[in-house]
């Protein structure tokens, strides 16, 4: 059985789930997608995908990546408001 079958679903609420969806203008066309709960990494990482070998690594760096940009940029949103770059931050992480 291939990873594509295994995570392949309709549930939404799955925390890993591959699927196909047709695009609107182009007959006999789809797009396929997989959609991955990445955070916190310790709750998810061990409904991750194990190929290819170094993806939960990878997908890890990402995530904690996404994460800090994420913190950043609200900060500086913060900031522009005239509050401490860390207002919003422990309720953020």
């Amino acid at each position: 059985m291939d990873q594509k079958t295994i995570f392949l679903s309709d549930d939404a609420n799955k925390p890993v789930r591959f699927g196909t969806f047709p695009i609107d203008n182009l007959d006999g066309v789809s797009r396929e997608f997989i959609k991955i709960y990445a955070y916190p990494i310790d709750d998810w990482i061990g409904s991750w995908p194990h190929n290819p070998m170094n993806f939960r690594e990878n997908l890890g760096k990402y995530a904690m990546e996404v994460k800090r940009l994420f913190l950043e940029i609200m900060g500086a949103i913060m900031e522009s408001l005239g509050l401490s770059p860390t207002y919003l931050r422990s309720s953020l992480e």
